[in-house]
């Protein structure tokens, strides 16, 4: 049961030795804070649709080249669709062909279903749609603070919670309201665990494990990360053997009856460098585990961003970054959690590792803030017990050391106003993305080949030129045919013959992302120099390789290449471009 909006009121079955209600600040009140998220988070609820909306529409209206249904819309391809989606090229010439990027999310799946079906492609009542799971997400968390912690420290963690920039994406893309739904259900899921190991009955086992089921449903992978909560209960013993084993059965059933489904109806991901499933692919699940891991570490508690550390020198910078961080950071947390009253330092405990454990399913992923729900919740508690200490201290207290008030201004800074300034600044880099991808999809939308259709050829695409096709279909402004060529940095275009061009890039480069910024292919089967690769209308033969992938490749179409209209996806915008003459070049930027 969540308490009313007045913070002053602890919520029913705080714990008796939570301190006596200490003043909540005005402006950690819920009254404040969600309107003050509104704000902060404005510019994503007024994001168009953006990436997987596209297909996800067209699904919905049965206009997907594979059949989808209300619980399925985020089966984006497996092998039996491949003959459906590239020929249409829906998917590039160098997918790999074991490619699957199926996620099962049937709730979730179902809920965006009827959304699509009552809204169409108005954008906005989607979008308030996911804000309600956001503030259903605020009052589940802070439920959960409430049942052992102080109303003051239980407002500032959820205050710290509900404006951390892990939701500015789930709440400016649509297909990404899995998060939500798995933070709300796995916190409620928790509540009735820690009801459980309290001494609680077989009913709260029951609604633990009903939470976490519906957890795993709405969000999948996301609602898996609140096993660590639970397994961090084996660890911190502050229940007895027979109920904590009970508190981890409460979601290995449910979790064992998910997994068997979604392995019985073969979910998952496979052969692409953006996804290494665990249980597929566990090698390069773990060789990419270590620096994931650091990275998630520095987006929830330093909430600095490291998709920006792409190159090497500057991830082993991002590393430094973190150990210094928690060198300043963990005695004054370990010593935090000690001043604490012994239940609420058992359960600050148990947050701060579950929050750690919590990390283990995302680095099977890219990382990335949106991926951050779960662990943001022991990362809210124990930031503001330390802040709390440092800023408000009870009367009598120690002083504190330098160490101690230099950890409580690093989080104090990194939570409290570097987090929502990021969630503010990420929300507007949201709307601005989806605006210009907009703007290029109008290009192409009012672009016409010689012979009055629009069969497109993009020379060199963004990440985010897959979804061009999607989006013209939505508008009802459908591509004759589609064919991506290339997505690199700088390329040149070189015509061979009548039918024939070459597309040349760096020697040290690829046509094509390598590693983990690549969807479509992982490392595992790699090119050969003289394969031959169909496309859509087209033949693709790799002329020249390196370590990373082909950097020559040799394009053969079926049809005349100049009765087609020729575009390139630049930096800057979507342009046309004029196919060169036979023996000349054209570089694209």
């Amino acid at each position: 049961m969540t308490a009313p909006l007045n913070d002053n009121v602890p919520a029913l079955g705080a714990s008796r030795e939570a301190d006596a209600p200490d003043a909540v600040p005005w402006v950690l009140r819920l009254s404040v804070v969600i309107p003050l998220g509104i704000v902060l988070f404005y510019a994503s609820l007024r994001t168009g649709f953006f990436l997987d909306d596209f297909s996800q529409s067209l699904m919905v209206e049965g206009r997907f080249p594979a059949l989808r249904g209300p619980t399925n819309l985020y089966d984006f391809v497996e092998p039996s669709s491949h003959a459906l989606l590239a020929p249409r090229g829906l998917l590039p010439w160098w997918f790999h062909p074991d490619l699957q990027i199926r996620f099962f999310r049937p709730l979730a799946s179902a809920l965006l279903y009827a959304d699509h079906r009552l809204f169409g492609h108005a954008p906005l009542p989607f979008h308030l749609h996911s804000l309600l799971w956001w503030v259903l997400a605020i009052f589940s968390v802070r439920g959960l603070l409430l049942r052992s912690f102080s109303p003051r420290q239980a407002a500032l963690a959820t205050a710290i919670f509900a404006l951390s920039p892990c939701h500015s994406l789930p709440l400016a893309w649509i297909a990404n309201r899995e998060a939500l739904l798995a933070i709300t259900f796995g916190t409620l899921g928790l509540s009735a665990h820690r009801s459980l190991l309290d001494g609680g009955r077989f009913k709260h086992a029951a609604l633990a494990a009903l939470a976490f089921f519906f957890a795993l449903l709405g969000g999948g992978e996301y609602g898996l990360a609140f096993f660590g909560y639970v397994l961090a209960s084996l660890v911190v013993r502050s229940a007895s053997p027979k109920r904590r084993a009970a508190g981890i059965f409460a979601f290995l059933i449910p979790a064992s009856v998910y997994m068997g489904a979604r392995t019985a109806l073969h979910y998952g991901a496979a052969g692409s460098g953006f996804y290494a499933d665990p249980l597929r692919e566990p090698l390069t699940f773990l060789r990419s585990a270590p620096f994931r891991f650091v990275a998630q570490l520095s987006d929830g508690w330093l909430t600095i961003g490291s998709v920006s550390f792409q190159t090497t020198a500057e991830r082993w910078g991002l590393v430094a970054i973190v150990l210094m961080a928690a060198m300043v950071v963990a005695r004054p947390i370990r010593d935090a959690l000690r001043s604490l009253p012994e239940r609420q330092r058992e359960e600050a405990t148990r947050l701060l590792l579950g929050s750690l454990f919590a990390l283990v399913p995302t680095l099977a992923v890219v990382p990335a803030m949106r991926l951050l729900g779960a662990s943001m919740v022991g990362i809210a508690l124990t930031s503001a017990v330390v802040i709390e200490r440092a800023w408000l201290p009870r009367e009598g207290a120690a002083k504190l050391d330098p160490l101690a008030s230099g950890a409580a201004l690093l989080l104090g800074f990194a939570q409290l106003v570097h987090g929502p300034g990021t969630s503010f600044l990420e929300a507007r880099h949201h709307r601005a993305a989806a605006q210009d991808f907009a703007d290029r999809v109008d290009v192409l939308a009012k672009a016409k080949d010689p012979k009055g259709g629009r069969a497109l050829v993009v020379v060199r695409g963004s990440p985010l030129v897959y979804f061009a096709p999607f989006a013209l279909e939505v508008r009802g402004a459908p591509a004759t045919s589609w064919t991506v060529l290339s997505q690199s940095g700088r390329v040149l275009l070189l015509r061979t013959g009548e039918r024939s061009i070459d597309l040349v890039t760096a020697r040290t480069g690829a046509l094509y992302p390598a590693g983990e910024r690549n969807l479509y292919r992982d490392d595992t089967r790699p090119f050969k120099v003289g394969d031959v690769l169909p496309g859509p209308g087209i033949k693709v033969t790799v002329l020249e390789m390196n370590d990373i992938g082909p950097w020559r490749i040799r394009v053969d179409f079926d049809e005349n290449p100049e009765e087609m209209l020729w575009v390139a996806d630049t930096y800057k915008e979507m342009v046309e471009i004029a196919l060169p003459p036979i023996g000349k070049g054209l570089p694209i930027d």
